[in-house]
């Protein structure tokens, strides 16, 4: 072959590609911006706010000084009494009254209860007149019991009498406390009085000094926790408190955004180990560089084989109904015959978000190709239409978003949030830490995808000192 030849055989080969490319161009001009020309979008309903619930357990130490000085505040330091004559016949005009102070209190724990100690103190005065009838009644006496103390009380017939006696003793207050489910505390009490017993002798007569005091004492101590139970049972100082708190946070708290590139985050606390419900919310457009980033410039067959090619170059996502359009523009090159030609196509592909929980990302199911981007395919050939399913499968395998950056920067972020809700001060200190935070599902607008995050964590409350009003 002569050069003139291979000359004229180049030029022939330059029209034709010339001229396929051209009549390519004519049938398939250059595809509008990818948000032009894509199907009509199905109404999305816009995000509602977070419903999950949150949870928050929180074990509360109770110091027993706190308990003991809450206690001390409260029950009566002092107690008297007036007990009634066990033998008016003898002892006429008799006066008897007792005065008894409670020192301080010892509280103590158990597994099962608590227990609370108060040690008495006090006087037992009897006074008044012999009775003129003493005769009679010491008769009587000596008659049952011998005839000197019968002839006692008869000598002491009209004379007054002034005995006293120290008391002692102590009271033990036994409560098994449980909170019910409307955050009222019942105490659960139970009160044992002791003291130690005494002998008065008057006019020849034994009087017991406990078994003068100890019914009164018991009547007493029983009203006092009798009332405090019922006051306890229906104060609602634990459920004021926790509502003061949980006032500051339950609330929406800006994070911020960490970065370029990162969603503004909200912590939103709804509810009471800490179980916090998290939405991140990222715009569709960060959605869509996300995906471009992903799938961006990448070609198949990845070997170049076969009679056509095809290479990603942008890609744009939107809601529309159940599913999430991604648009494609695409670059299709179909081998001929002296090479591959082919030019831009958009194509627009629906497919549902899925959350793979184990893998934190979020990936595409049900991968289909739309009926207008079928009919673009086809001005490509039979070639350009048998790459419909790679496509697809490129998008099923490949078409992911991880969203692990996204958790962790939740997790600081929260982390750093919550550390303004440890309260100090007012005798409550409470320490709240964020120990994980999983992805646990997906919703989404017509702007916004909103990943749903579950942060979990401890937190402990001690009380050093407590208030009942």
């Amino acid at each position: 072959m002569n050069t003139r030849a291979i000359i004229v055989g180049a030029v022939v080969v330059v029209i034709s590609f010339v001229g396929a490319s051209a009549l390519l161009n004519l049938l398939w001009p250059s595809p509008p911006p990818l948000q032009q020309g894509r199907p009509a979008l199905v109404a999305v309903p816009p995000l509602q706010p977070l419903t999950g619930t949150s949870t928050v357990l929180a074990p509360a130490a109770i110091a027993l000084g706190a308990i003991r000085d809450a206690l001390d505040a409260q029950a009566p330091r002092n107690l008297s009494g007036k007990p009634q004559n066990p033998v008016s016949q003898l002892l006429s005009n008799a006066d008897l009254n007792f005065d008894i102070a409670r020192g301080p209190l010892t509280v103590s724990g158990r597994p099962d209860a608590l227990i609370v100690v108060t040690p008495l103190s006090g006087t037992f005065k009897a006074t008044g007149q012999i009775a003129s009838g003493a005769n009679s009644v010491g008769n009587t006496i000596g008659n049952m019991v011998g005839g000197s103390v019968g002839q006692a009380v008869q000598n002491l017939a009209g004379k007054a009498f002034d005995q006293r006696a120290d008391i002692q003793g102590t009271v033990t207050t036994t409560s098994k406390p449980t909170i019910a489910a409307n955050w009222r505390l019942a105490p659960n009490l139970s009160a044992q009085v002791n003291v130690v017993d005494v002998i008065l002798p008057i006019a020849g007569l034994k009087l017991s000094v406990a078994g003068q005091v100890k019914p009164f004492l018991e009547n007493a101590v029983r009203n006092q926790t009798g009332a405090l139970e019922t006051r306890l049972r229906n104060d609602p100082f634990i459920e004021n408190a926790a509502r003061g708190e949980w006032v500051k946070l339950c609330r929406a708290i800006p994070l911020g955004a960490a970065g370029q590139g990162m969603p503004n985050l909200w912590l939103e606390v709804n509810e009471g180990s800490v179980n916090i419900a998290v939405p991140i919310d990222i715009p569709f457009t960060e959605v869509s560089r996300l995906l471009e980033a992903q799938i961006g410039g990448k070609s198949f067959p990845e070997d170049g084989s076969g009679s056509f090619t095809v290479t990603m170059k942008h890609a744009a996502v939107a809601a529309s109904g159940d599913r999430l359009l991604i648009s494609l523009l695409v670059n299709v090159k179909k081998r001929g015959l002296f090479g591959f030609f082919g030019a831009d196509a958009t194509v627009h592909v629906y497919g549902r978000p899925v959350l793979d929980q184990d893998r934190q990302i979020l990936r595409f199911s049900d991968v289909t190709l739309d009926v207008q981007s079928q009919a673009a395919f086809g001005l490509l050939g039979a070639a350009a239409q048998a790459a419909t399913p790679y496509l697809q499968k490129l998008l099923a395998d490949k078409a992911v978003i991880d969203l692990k950056p996204f958790a962790a920067d939740a997790k600081q972020r929260i982390a750093t949030a919550v550390a303004g809700f440890v309260a100090q001060g007012s005798g409550v200190s409470a320490k709240l830490a964020v120990n994980d935070l999983r992805l646990t599902g997906i919703a989404y607008d017509d702007k916004t995808l909103r990943v749903i995050a579950n942060a979990t964590g401890a937190v402990n409350v001690a009380v050093s000192s407590l208030s009942m009003q």
